[in-house]
C-alpha cells in the first residue's frame, strides 16, 4: 500500500490474495471526486457508508487498486482555549497549509 498527496490524494494497493476489499475514504473528501481503477481499468465506485467496496470476483492476486480523490480546501477560525487568540487556518484535506497570524511552525509553508 502506498499513499501520496500532490494536487489530489492517491492510494495504491497491491493485493497478495484475491479477497473482498473495503477502503475507507475520509469524510472530508468530496465523494463526487473519488475515482477508482482496478487492474488499470476505470471502475465505478460502490459505497457502504464511507467505504469503497470491491468484491472478490473483481480482483486477483497481484491486482493493483488505485483510489484518487480531491483534497478539499477549507478555511476555519479557531480560538485557543488558554490564550483566547484566534487563528485563521487553511486546511487542505486533513493538513493545515496556512495560518494567520503566522506562527513559527507554519511561517515558511507555502500553499501548493
Amino acid at each position: 500500500m502506498r499513499s501520496t498527496r500532490t494536487a489530489d490524494a492517491e492510494l495504491r494497493v497491491v493485493l497478495r490474495d484475491a479477497a473482498p476489499v473495503r477502503i475507507r475514504i475520509p469524510g472530508w473528501a468530496p465523494r463526487d471526486s473519488v475515482r477508482l481503477s482496478i487492474m488499470e481499468r476505470d471502475a465505478t465506485p460502490r459505497w457502504d457508508g464511507l467505504f469503497l467496496v470491491i468484491p472478490k470476483d473483481e480482483v486477483r492476486p497481484g491486482a493493483t487498486i488505485v483510489v484518487r480523490h480531491d483534497l478539499a480546501e477549507t478555511r476555519a477560525v479557531e480560538e485557543m482555549p488558554v490564550s483566547r487568540r484566534a487563528y485563521r487556518l487553511t486546511w487542505r484535506g486533513d493538513e493545515v497549509v496556512d495560518c494567520e497570524p503566522k506562527v513559527p511552525i507554519y511561517a515558511g509553508r507555502r500553499q501548493p
